[in-house]
């Protein structure tokens, strides 16, 4: 069986300070996709003189 999820929630659902639902969070240095998009446009339109 799995492992039981601490109980990170208050009395109304709501998540308690110091903790979330995504305790791990985004890994540092990633990118979102749109960065990726604005800096390919931005490169795109450079390069077409713009």
């Amino acid at each position: 069986m799995s492992k039981k999820p601490e109980n990170n929630r208050n009395s109304i659902g709501r998540f308690v300070a110091g903790s979330s639902g995504n305790p791990n969070g985004r890994p540092l240095g990633s990118k979102n996709k749109f960065t990726t998009l604005r800096n390919a446009f931005i490169e795109t339109f450079e390069e077409l003189g713009g």
